[in-house]
Order: structure tokens, then C-alpha cells, then sequence
């Protein structure tokens, strides 16, 4: 019977698990988890419901964990109206305690990626609504970013990183060699002497492949 009990308290979500699998879960948050969960497993004065901004001006309901708390919170964008099913989860700042098991977080800087992935990846420019986002690995390892192992971009990508250079790299001139809506190598001059900092992670947990096109 003890260990049946063992067993049995094993098996339920973790408040406290601050890992990220991507196109899996983000702690305790999978794909079949519902809003009534969310709010069972974090405790409903951690839970709250708001609009997720999106960008462009566009926005979605949603609901925040830990809303107050900038190391901890994420933002939950559903896949229905009955909130029965994530679509994706948003993480926004300048560090947090989510992390992936390679150690990807908000704040991690563009030759930290490099070195994690092996190889120069692809991002588009900054200064525009979507700035700063990964767009494919290269031929690189890591393919949740959405590339495969021969280098083609990939729809089935897992994660979206942001990356943003800090106030004082904005100033230089490296920065306008590298902004608007067009894509560059991180190997680029200017991005090596900018590296730009991860400020927004959005982790893809939907079985819906179609919702990863919309970023």
C-alpha cells in the first residue's frame, strides 16, 4: 500500500519544475493540461487571466502563472475557447527560472547559442515587432530552433527564441547594420559585437503543427 501511495504522489505535477521541453511541456504543462488544472497545480492565487500580446497589435486571452513574479511568470495562450488545451506558452524578460535542458533562458546571448547549437544560425534584424527571432539552426543542433539535420528551415519547429542587443549596444553603429525585417547570420560582425540577449521564449506544447507558422 506505501508504495502504491509513493507511486500514486509521483505521478502529479510539480508546482516547482521549472523545465522546458519543448513541443512537449513547460514544467508541469503539457498539451492535455486545462486552465482548472493550471490553477490546481500552482494554486488559483497564482493564476490569472489576461490578454496575451501577441504583437502588431493583435492579442489573445490567455492566463498568466506567477503574474507578479518576473522571474517565474508565463503566459499561456490557448488552443479553444474552454481553455482545455495550450497552444503555446510565452516568456518574457530578462532572465527567468524556466530553462531548457540545455540551459536556454531569457538572457542568454547569441554566442551562447552558437556554441550550444555548433554552428551559426539565422535571425531576422531588430527594431520591428518581431525583431531579434531565431528563424532556423543552420546545420546546427539545435532543431527544435526549426531546421533539420541537412540545414532546411523546418515547420515543425519547437521553440521561438527573441533576441534583443542591451540600450548601450542600440548606440553603436554595429546596430543599424542589422535592423528591419530581414533575416542574418549570427556569425555577422555586427550581431557577434552586438550579442543580442534572448527576451522572449515561446514554447510551441499544441499538437496543431499550423499554430507554428503564425509567429
Amino acid at each position: 500500500m506505501m508504495l502504491l501511495l509513493l507511486c500514486a504522489a509521483s505521478a502529479q505535477p510539480i508546482a516547482n519544475d521549472w523545465l522546458i521541453v519543448p513541443g512537449e511541456r513547460v514544467g508541469p504543462i503539457s498539451a492535455s493540461t486545462s486552465d482548472a488544472a493550471v490553477q490546481d497545480i500552482f494554486g488559483v492565487e497564482n493564476v490569472e487571466a489576461i490578454d496575451v500580446q501577441l504583437g502588431e497589435g493583435f492579442s489573445e486571452p490567455g492566463t498568466a502563472v506567477f503574474p507578479n513574479d518576473a522571474l517565474k511568470r508565463i503566459e499561456i495562450v490557448w488552443s479553444d475557447g474552454n481553455r482545455s488545451a495550450p497552444k503555446e506558452i510565452r516568456i518574457t524578460g530578462e532572465s527567468s527560472s524556466w530553462k531548457t535542458a540545455e540551459g536556454l533562458s531569457l538572457g542568454s546571448t547569441l554566442k551562447e547559442i552558437e556554441q550550444l547549437n555548433g554552428s551559426p544560425f539565422r535571425l531576422v534584424g531588430f527594431a520591428f515587432d518581431y525583431g531579434g527571432t531565431i528563424t532556423d539552426c543552420g546545420r546546427g543542433r539545435l532543431l527544435m530552433l526549426g531546421c533539420d539535420s541537412a540545414g532546411s528551415a523546418s515547420p515543425e519547429r519547437q521553440i521561438v527564441l527573441r533576441l534583443s542587443p542591451s540600450a548601450e549596444a542600440r548606440a553603436l553603429l554595429e546596430y543599424r547594420q542589422v535592423i528591419g525585417d530581414r533575416e542574418f547570420s549570427s556569425a555577422h560582425p555586427a550581431m557577434q559585437a552586438l550579442n543580442p540577449r534572448v527576451y522572449q521564449m515561446i514554447v510551441f506544447i499544441s499538437h496543431d503543427p499550423q499554430s507554428r507558422f503564425e509567429q
